[in-house]
């Protein structure tokens, strides 16, 4: 699978991380595995509601950052966060609502 561009840089500390995060608009952030065979599938559907809002994607490997996927409380893969400057608008894990997703980022637009 290609590996996804991040706007945020991920060689930096948890914390640096999350400050980054705050600092975005609007985010989407993709926590997945790469023993997680569901996450490969995820990835591309979310890439292509990013592409239509404009949003970035930030896809988080929880074994190389698991300080981060605790902070947000992640626990299984894949889960998405919608993030609007660092908070949590919305979460979707194991079956993703793809349309939640869409329908969010399109009122998250309006403002």
């Amino acid at each position: 699978m290609e590996k996804t561009p991040s706007v945020i840089d991920l060689s930096q500390s948890a914390a640096g991380i999350e400050q980054a995060f705050a600092q975005v608009p609007r985010l989407l952030v993709h926590f997945s595995s790469p023993t997680c065979s569901v996450c490969h599938s995820t990835l591309p559907q979310l890439m292509q509601v990013a592409q239509d809002h404009q949003v970035p994607v930030v896809d988080i490997n929880i074994d190389t950052h698991p300080e981060v996927a605790a902070q947000r409380l992640v626990f299984t893969v894949p889960t998405i966060l919608v993030l609007a400057e660092g908070k949590e608008m919305l979460r979707e894990s194991r079956f993703i609502g793809y349309d939640r997703i869409d329908r969010l980022l399109g009122l998250m637009a309006e403002d």
